[in-house]
């Protein structure tokens, strides 16, 4: 989903999944068509604060980029740091790209988003750190014990979210009081959902049901009015929107579509590459 958002293609549609580990499927070409490209080959100061090595150049998936920053797994305050070090030295124009982590497994939120676990009753599973043993025992416990179960996920992730929502609104605050957000784009989007067993495991990438595979976007600035759009959308069609908004032409293989403009009958696809 990174990929398709940050080229505007699926993987496949340029020929290759990235490590596929698969000898006749090639792994990340190094030429990727990405929106930092675009942007860095006319002149705009690039950057990256990733906390996934899924999104660097550990996995030649940031390309274009021209100063990566790879803080493996680390949590959401620590990459709002980082950003905030960036943001005093960058150049106009800028992109300065963020991939946080959270919220995602383990759901390990500082102890303060957690005091609601207290009035739960005690299964003997820590959903931070045990949580896919829990999984396991889950079908032969019985209703009390399941439901305790998913009412401590309930509370771990929800308090993932309210960290992650905090330190935005922190980082959100800072960006603006320098002046970065007066005249900026700023596009939000995550890349993929979470099964809380809904269709038998908590985590994602197992699936391609909706609970692990919608996602949400949106386009912020000063000068932009509120609307919505709810036609059919893919992750695709953000790369293709930030080009358009920049008049940078998009490839011509490019298969997103800027938002709003796809037709209402447009066809949609999921898949899963499996060796």
């Amino acid at each position: 989903s990174m990929l398709c958002a940050t080229t505007g293609h699926l993987p496949l549609d340029l020929g290759f999944w990235p490590s596929s580990q698969d000898a006749l499927v090639p792994s990340t070409p190094d030429d990727l068509p990405t929106v930092a490209r675009a942007l860095l080959e006319r002149g705009w100061d690039t950057r990256l604060v990733s906390a996934n090595p899924v999104f660097s150049n550990d996995f030649e998936t940031a390309q274009g980029f021209g100063t990566v920053i790879l803080r493996d797994w680390e949590s959401a305050d620590v990459i709002a740091e980082r950003a905030l070090e960036q943001a005093e030295t960058l150049v106009s124009p800028w992109y300065l790209h963020l991939h946080f982590f959270d919220p995602h497994q383990p759901f390990c939120p500082p102890a303060s988003y957690l005091t609601d676990l207290d009035a739960l009753p005690d299964v003997g599973i820590d959903v931070c750190d045990q949580l896919q043993l829990g999984v396991g025992q889950f079908p032969g416990q019985d209703a009390a014990w399941q439901q305790a179960l998913l009412d401590r996920v309930d509370v771990a992730y929800g308090g993932e979210l309210r960290f992650f929502d905090d330190t935005l609104a922190g980082l959100w605050a800072d960006l603006d009081a320098r002046g970065l957000l007066d005249d900026t784009l700023v596009l939000f989007f995550t890349d993929h959902g979470e099964q809380i067993l809904e269709r038998g495991v908590i985590d994602h990438g197992f699936q391609l049901y909706a609970e692990e595979n919608r996602a949400v976007a949106g386009f912020w600035a000063k000068s932009l009015t509120a609307g919505a759009w709810a036609g059919p959308t893919l992750h695709t069609d953000l790369a293709a929107t930030v080009l358009d908004l920049h008049a940078i032409p998009a490839p011509a293989t490019m298969t997103g579509i800027p938002v709003g403009q796809a037709p209402d009958d447009r066809v949609t696809r999921l898949l899963a590459y499996s060796v």
